[in-house]
């Protein structure tokens, strides 16, 4: 198995600030109007739906991954440490579920800030300034490069990240693209199912807005689109992410149906919740949303916007049938 030749034991909590890091500050969209379909991402009330239908199964989310873990400890403790307890476990998984952004691609830098045919042919290299201060975010950090014509320029994205990377080592991100993220090797581990192993490790590796996690990620979702496999990431952190991709792709069919077949219907109501405010920001949810009930709202989308509205129309025919069922017997 490919994964096994993989390196696995890396901090995948700690690591996956890189992704955090951007979602940490959740922007108040509601009175904007005709913003990026993207930036629609940070709406608090995008981020309250896509939390939301995440799920909480606890026995997933404490799971052992990717290495092995410490035996259970064992003790008594009073009510008041015991709710302590509670709260940070509580804490724990709102961090574990921390859902990375869906970002448009960064554009690249092409700035020229001067040129001095004095320095022409210098040196047979280029040279690369960094500032190294303290207490600045890194992604505002001043790169410049000197060329041998004598060019001085800001950096690429790309320059810019590696300067970074050599002068404050991310824990657990590589200098070089691992092997894992070219597409021989990302296509047999699509076949293996191992999404989340594939989106966690992008997320320590690039940011949210770079050119390759952008490309990893939306493989994934795509790839899980085609086998409808999507419960796979539930009650993780990539749940809400696949989920917001595919809205803004109108590609949430596939997506509605499994989450109906799942009995999760008014999860399913709050994801056709979020194509609407994505793709109709003008105008919103349909007047009569607010009355209608989940069964209706979701008939109502797979006859006026789904592109496969027969399959979702199937699914809510047979979670009828299988309540039917349940209350007869």
């Amino acid at each position: 198995m490919l994964l096994s030749h993989l390196t696995r034991n890396l901090r995948f909590n700690s690591g996956a600030t890189w992704c955090r890091k951007f979602s940490r500050t959740v922007l108040a969209l509601n009175d904007t109007k005709n913003v990026s379909k993207y930036a629609m991402f940070f709406d608090k009330r995008v981020q309250h739906i896509l939390t939301d239908i995440t799920g909480r199964d606890e026995e997933k989310i404490y799971r052992p991954r990717y290495r092995d873990t410490a035996k259970p400890t064992y003790r008594l403790v009073t009510d008041k440490e015991l709710e302590k307890l509670k709260s940070d476990a509580e804490e724990k998984i709102q961090k574990t579920l921390q859902i990375p952004p869906v970002l448009d691609e960064k554009p690249d830098v092409n700035v020229i800030l001067s040129k001095d045919e004095a320095l022409a042919e210098h040196d047979q290299f280029n040279y690369v300034f960094t500032d190294i201060s303290y207490n600045i975010p890194h992604e505002k950090r001043t790169v410049t490069v000197r060329e041998k014509d004598g060019t001085l320029r800001l950096a690429t994205n790309d320059e810019h990240k590696r300067m970074i990377q050599v002068y404050f080592p991310g824990e657990g991100r590589k200098h070089y693209m691992p092997n894992m993220f070219t597409e021989k090797h990302l296509e047999r581990l699509l076949e293996e199912g191992e999404y989340e192993y594939i989106l966690d490790r992008a997320c320590v590796q690039f940011d949210p807005d770079e050119t390759d996690y952008i490309r990893v990620t939306r493989r994934v979702y795509e790839y899980i689109a085609d086998r409808s496999d999507f419960m796979k990431l539930y009650s993780t952190r990539h749940f809400g992410a696949a989920a917001f991709f595919l809205t803004v792709q109108k590609n949430i069919d596939s997506f509605i149906a499994v989450l109906i077949n799942s009995n999760l219907l008014h999860s399913a109501k709050s994801l056709i919740d979020v194509y609407y405010m994505v793709h109709n920001q003008e105008q919103g949810l349909p007047k009569e949303w607010s009355n209608l009930s989940d069964e209706e709202a979701i008939m109502m989308f797979a006859k006026q916007e789904a592109k496969d509205g027969s399959r979702i129309e199937l699914a809510l025919q047979v979670y009828k049938e299988n309540v039917e069922r349940e209350m007869s017997s």
